[in-house]
């Protein structure tokens, strides 16, 4: 694969994976699933060059080896309580072996209704940016890779999924996350400059989530769904707190969306979806209301047209920033504009 963006950046990657499954049935009870897997990623990224930068890679070219090995039960303790248990082994090239464990369990409470919870551990290993980029402008070093860890996440679910009535059904789940040692960008000892990527930062995200669907008839379906998102982060004591919490990432406190699918005739449908989307805290972005909306015709079993439009209900819209930000894309953010595309697709 590559990418070029001529007079500014270019990369090249090649990708090889390997991976490996079985499954097999231990008693009546329990079913294992084993496995795993090797991805060897080559790479290079050519030293962006300007009139007072340089932006390079430190070795511009690098083989990363990544493996895992993984093992799943699902073990049916009663008719209705199951329990999946799983743990994987993950070995990254530059932070090493980590443990990923998850457990899960699930009550059939009736056949209509069923709870669960789920606990597990996840990690984001460190990238190249994390470790080898390397930014000067003029003769001074402004950033540097510095000895960035895996950022890790404990997460823990809680939900309910049921089918109140034969026409509707509902999922409601909440969950907790627990994070340490997130990136952050931390001065030199002393500090000065260069600036290196750090695990200062830490925090909890909590929320919510809903979906619904509804058969309003044989031809017409209503699905509905809402999120609610709570985010505590903050830098540890000691920490340079350069560029704030949003470098962990802007989103939205909710979003709203809710679609309908209508079988206008035989081989014609339609489907509308509309969206709301919760203003971004920073860079500050207002929140946006947007129209979907797709019909397709089926001429055949093998030949279909449709007509898709994106964006519907205004000419254009800001999705991501409002003023110039170090950590936004452009001066006055990114904008999404009114769309429409014409399609044929043929099965054969």
């Amino acid at each position: 694969m590559a990418f070029s963006l001529p007079g500014t950046a270019s990369d090249y990657l090649n990708t090889y994976d390997l991976d490996v499954q079985h499954s097999f049935s231990w008693g009546t009870r329990q079913r294992i699933v084993w496995g795993g897997g090797v991805r060897v990623a080559k790479d290079k990224f050519p030293t962006v060059l300007s009139s007072t930068q340089v932006l390079q890679f430190t070795p511009a070219n690098r083989t990363l080896n990544l493996a895992d090995i993984f093992v799943q039960d699902s073990i049916s303790l009663t008719e209705s309580l199951k329990a999946v248990l799983g743990a994987k082994l993950e070995d990254d090239p530059y932070a090493g072996v980590e443990p990923l464990p998850s457990a899960r369990l699930s009550w059939k409470v009736t056949d209509s209704h069923l709870l669960w919870l789920a606990v597990s551990r996840a990690v984001r290993a460190p990238s190249r940016i994390d470790r080898d980029l390397v930014e000067v402008i003029g003769p001074v070093v402004v950033i540097r890779g510095g000895d960035f860890q895996p950022e890790k996440l404990l997460a823990y679910e809680l939900g309910y999924r049921g089918q109140p009535t034969p026409n509707a059904s509902v999922s409601i789940s909440t969950f907790y996350n627990v994070y340490h040692d997130l990136r952050s960008v931390e001065f030199s000892p002393g500090g000065g400059l260069p600036a290196m990527f750090a695990n200062r930062m830490t925090g909890d995200t909590y929320g919510v989530e809903v979906w619904g669907n509804y058969q309003v008839s044989a031809w017409w379906r209503l699905t509905a769904g809402a999120n609610w998102l709570h985010k505590n982060l903050h830098f540890e004591p000691g920490s340079s707190q350069l560029g704030g919490v949003a470098l962990a990432g802007d989103d939205p406190t909710y979003q709203v969306s809710a679609r309908s699918t209508m079988d206008l005739a035989p081989n014609w449908v339609l489907n509308l979806d509309l969206r709301r989307i919760g203003a971004l805290p920073s860079p500050a972005s207002p929140a946006f209301t947007e129209l979907d909306s797709r019909i397709g015709w089926s001429v055949s079993p093998s030949v279909e047209l449709s007509l898709t439009g994106s964006n519907l209900l205004h000419p254009q819209h800001l999705e991501f920033g409002t003023a110039v930000s170090p950590i936004q894309l452009g001066p006055t953010g990114v904008e999404t504009g009114r769309s429409f595309l014409v399609a044929a697709h043929w099965r054969f």
